[in-house]
Parts: C-alpha cells; structure tokens; sequence
C-alpha cells in the first residue's frame, strides 16, 4: 500500500474516533446473535480463501480516500497539499 494511503487510512480513523457518531442501524441490529455468527463463519472463511481479492480491494479502497483527503486539502487551500502532519 502507498505511503499516502496509509496516511489517509491513519487520518481517516482518528477523525472517526474524535468525532463521537453515533452507530447507525444495521442489518444486523435485527438479525439474531445465531444469524450473526453464521455471516461472520462465511465471511471469514470468504477472506481465508480469497486473500489477494481482500488485499487488492483495501489498497483501492485507501488509496481512493488518500485522493479524495488530497483533493479536499488542495481545495480548501488553493494550492497542493501534502498529507505530512
């Protein structure tokens, strides 16, 4: 994964923890705990067997919001921005 993506992973959950949002709800507020269970069983024997899908789909996925924070930053400032702190 990029520097930068990493960068924006890190920024994006601090900003999540500070912010103090509330949960929404899910799917998953009304599905029993058995049900729950069954899902989270597929669903981590899904990753165990598609490991390069899952790898390949978090890299996307953060390097999508490294050029989504980027472009924010530049916006607000008129001019290039870096990610560094």
């Amino acid at each position: 994964m990029e520097e930068r993506a990493k960068e924006a992973r890190r920024a994006y959950k601090r900003e999540l923890s500070s912010t103090g949002r509330k949960k929404k709800k899910t799917v998953n507020d009304s599905m029993s705990e058995q049900a729950r269970e069954a899902r989270r069983a597929y669903k981590r024997e899904w990753n165990r067997r598609n490991k390069d899908k899952v790898k390949a789909a978090n890299e996307r996925y953060w390097n999508r919001k490294a050029e989504a924070m980027t472009a924010a930053a530049q916006d607000q400032t008129g001019r290039p921005a870096t990610l560094e702190g």
